[in-house]
C-alpha cells in the first residue's frame, strides 16, 4: 500500500476484520519535545451555531500555539485503556474511527517556526522531525499555495499508519480515506469553535512524506488542512 493511495476501482475491495494481525507503534526520527502552551475550550456557543458558521479559508498568520490547542481537543482520549481488534490499543475520542484504532499523527508546518514538528497527544507537545531536507517549509509553502493562493498560519498534515490499520483489517483502504474525511470535518468544527479558520487541502500530500524520509509502505499522506486566523 503506496503513499500515494488510489482507489480506481467503482466497487473497492470491502473491509474485512482481522483477528490475527501484529503491529508495533511506529519509532518516529523527532528531536526532543517542546510543550504546548496548556489546552483552553473555545466560546460558549450552540452546537448549531458553531456548524452553520463554519466555513473553508484562509485567513491571517498564526503561531503553532492554537494549532496545539485544535489538535489537543481532536485527539483528546476520553478513555485510553481500552483494547481492540487484534489486540491493537484503540480510543474514545471526538473523531469516528474504524475499529477505535486512530490510526492517524500530525505533522504541523507553520509560517513562522518553520520548522516540521510532529505532535504528541499523550503529552500536549510538539517534537521537531529529524529531517536533512534543507527547505521544507519553501516545498510546503510551494505545494500549499498552489492550491489555496497563499499559505498563512500553519498547514496541518494527516499521516496515516497503514501497519495498524492492516493489523486489524484486511483491504482496509476505504476505511482509511473516511478516517481522513471525518479528521477533516471535525477538525473544522474545532476550529470555528476555537474562532479559527480551518480549509482542507487538496492533496494527500504522500509525495511530502518521501522527501522527510518517512516510509511509504507504513506511513500514506491522507490530506490535511491549513489553519489561520479570522481578519480582523
Amino acid at each position: 500500500m503506496g503513499s500515494e493511495m488510489c482507489i480506481r476501482d467503482r466497487h473497492p475491495t470491502e473491509p474485512k476484520p482481522n483477528a490475527t494481525g501484529e503491529w508495533s507503534p511506529f519509532e518516529w526520527p523527532v528531536g526532543p519535545s517542546e510543550p504546548c502552551a496548556a489546552p483552553w475550550p473555545g466560546a460558549d456557543r450552540l452546537f448549531a451555531d458553531v456548524a452553520w458558521s463554519r466555513r473553508s479559508a484562509v485567513g491571517e498568520s498564526i503561531g503553532l500555539g492554537p494549532a496545539g490547542n485544535l489538535l489537543h481537543h481532536l485527539t483528546k482520549d476520553a478513555d485510553d485503556r481500552l483494547v481492540g481488534r487484534a489486540g491493537i490499543p484503540v480510543h474514545r475520542r471526538i473523531t469516528p474511527s474504524a475499529g477505535g484504532l486512530h490510526p492517524y499523527s500530525f505533522l504541523c508546518i507553520g509560517d513562522e517556526d518553520r520548522r516540521a514538528l510532529l505532535y504528541d497527544p499523550a503529552t500536549h507537545a510538539f517534537m521537531p522531525m529529524a529531517v536533512s531536507h534543507h527547505d521544507l517549509y519553501g516545498l510546503n509553502h510551494r505545494e500549499v499555495s498552489e492550491i489555496l493562493g497563499s499559505a498563512p498560519g500553519v498547514t496541518v498534515r494527516v499521516m496515516i499508519d497503514a501497519a495498524k490499520v492492516s493489523a486489524a483489517y484486511r483491504d482496509p483502504e476505504t476505511l482509511i480515506l473516511r478516517d481522513a474525511g471525518a479528521i477533516l470535518s471535525v477538525a473544522g468544527m474545532l476550529a470555528e469553535w476555537l474562532d479559527l479558520l480551518a480549509c482542507p487541502l487538496g492533496f494527500m500530500g504522500g509525495a511530502f512524506l518521501n522527501v522527510i524520509g518517512l516510509p511509504s509502505e507504513r506511513l500514506i499522506g491522507a490530506g490535511g488542512f491549513q489553519l489561520s486566523a479570522k481578519q480582523a
